[in-house]
């Protein structure tokens, strides 16, 4: 395709040539300036001139002995040719033929892969990956190049350069100022907090973000350094911090995340709010908090990056009767939330199993799947055997678009709360009997507090009814989300079944 544009080109070329130069209009004598008819005028004197444009023309080569005129047909062939040629080399240079790339010089291949070109990138990649396609410093400029671009928060990520980043850092190609700015331009560090918090209460609840939405690339993978953040201190601006927290919440290798964007997030909660807290209601008070950002090699003792930061918000004191989180209702939102969720059976096991750690004794659990929320949920959860309906767990769900969810919701007591236990097994073993249980989800607002990020949930009560009970002979189902093939609906719960009966078990 290439050859014949190009000689469609030379044949357009030509035609625009003859069709320049024209055809002879005209024979005789003629101001080589201005085409004037020279015939009568006497071109020995020194002193002739044209008589049209006053140009001298005693010499011969001043004069002309033939007017050609321009052919229009020639000239617009000679302009069709021309776009046809160049449209089926662009087409074959830029859209249908990306191989053509493997032949281009690889200055010239980096050159438009900085650009954004997208087969220009591949190629890039191609040649990175290939031992000595490369020079050191063709390779030094693309990662720099890949590292200009993680800054920019105007241009959007592609992770093939995540990709290359990701070699590079596992053939340790980057130097210690190169992945601080790996680790500071492609995740986001925060701290959610809410912005308002009833007169008197004590505890805060906040979550610790981590989102790697600059560090995705192409597969993946788990890179050879600890990267980590943690709060260390929090408290009033101008203040002493009311806590401070040495040890980090969480610590885990590095890890750059496929092609779909994820964050890592810890919750937890701050506590003695009441130093200012007791403050009249209305009053706005900045409260800080600061964390710290580690990324540590696995072979040096001194981090690479060690830093705090401080990041500070306003905070409004607001009475009891003030909701924090409100309620959001609506037939179609109700239908909405309906044809997005669905649940799995429940899974359980002759006995109740404690967990890894032995905090905690888990009896049963069921997955909830959504996808495309149209608002947040947190909702109480019960289930009903027979005549006996009783709460089980709390959950709390943020929507975003475009993706799905799937929650597990556990039947767990903590230890060692052996009443409570003694209390569930009855049930349990009534469960396992019944082989089907009724999920009831009811809204729940003061749950939501737990996500700070969660300003309004969706009122919406449901009932999944007749949930098939499956038994299980390994204790591999509570760490598991089971997809299985048997997904429920649920449905709206009439009005008169919002809330149970008084009493129940635990």
């Amino acid at each position: 395709m290439i050859v014949a544009s190009v000689c469609i080109i030379l044949i357009a070329l030509l035609l625009l040539l003859h069709g320049l130069r024209g055809r002879v209009a005209l024979r005789g004598v003629f101001c080589g300036a201005c085409r004037f008819d020279l015939a009568g005028i006497d071109l020995d004197s020194a002193q002739a001139r044209c008589p049209e444009c006053g140009a001298e023309v005693h010499n011969a080569s001043a004069r002309r002995s033939m007017v050609r005129r321009a052919s229009r047909v020639w000239i617009v062939a000679g302009l069709l040719f021309a776009a046809i040629g160049f449209g089926g080399l662009y087409a074959a240079l830029f859209v249908a033929n990306a191989t053509l790339y493997a032949y281009l010089p690889s200055p010239i291949v980096l050159s438009l892969a900085e650009r954004g070109h997208s087969d220009a990138i591949d190629e890039a990649h191609r040649r990175w990956s290939t031992p000595d396609e490369l020079t050191e410093d063709q390779q030094g400029r693309l990662i720099q190049t890949a590292l200009d671009i993680q800054a920019d928060r105007e241009r959007a990520w592609d992770p093939r350069w995540g990709e290359l980043l990701r070699n590079a850092i596992e053939m340790q190609q980057l130097s210690d100022e190169q992945l601080i700015s790996f680790v500071t331009n492609g995740y986001t560090y925060r701290v959610a907090l809410p912005n308002q918090m009833r007169q008197g209460e004590n505890e805060i609840a906040y979550t610790m973000k981590l989102e790697g939405d600059r560090v995705m690339s192409t597969w993946g993978g788990v890179m050879p350094y600890q990267h980590w953040a943690w709060v260390t201190a929090w408290g009033v601006v101008e203040q002493e911090p009311i806590g401070e927290f040495g040890s980090p919440r969480y610590m885990r290798p590095m890890v750059l995340q496929g092609p779909d964007p994820s964050d890592d997030s810890v919750r937890s909660r701050f506590r003695g709010a009441t130093a200012f807290s007791e403050a009249p209601i209305g009053t706005e008070v900045e409260i800080f908090v600061e964390y710290q950002i580690r990324l540590q090699s696995p072979d040096r003792e001194e981090p690479i990056l060690d830093r705090t930061i401080r990041q500070t918000q306003m905070l409004s004191i607001v009475d009891h009767e003030t909701p924090i989180v409100k309620s959001k209702r609506g037939e179609q939102l109700s239908a909405q939330v309906v044809d997005a969720v669905r649940l799995t059976p429940l899974y359980t096991t002759e006995q109740p199993i404690t967990s890894e750690v032995g905090h905690q004794v888990f009896l049963a659990n069921t997955t909830l799947l959504a996808n495309e929320l149209p608002a947040p949920l947190a909702m109480r959860v019960s289930l009903v055997i027979g005549d006996v309906e009783f709460e089980v767990e709390r959950f709390s769900m943020r929507t975003q678009p475009g993706t799905g969810f799937a929650e597990v919701i556990s039947w767990r007591i903590m230890l060692p709360d052996e009443q409570k236990i003694a209390e569930a097994m009855p049930l349990h073993q009534r469960l396992i009997e019944a082989g089907r249980v009724d999920v009831i989800m009811r809204p729940h607002p003061e749950h939501a507090r737990e996500d700070p990020e969660i300003t309004e949930i969706a009122d919406v009560s449901l009932i999944f009814r007749n949930i098939p009970v499956r038994l299980m002979t390994t204790p591999d189902w509570m760490h598991q989300t089971h997809l299985d093939q048997a997904i429920i609906e649920g449905e709206l719960l009439d009005e008169e079944d919002q809330e149970p009966e008084a009493g129940g078990a635990p």
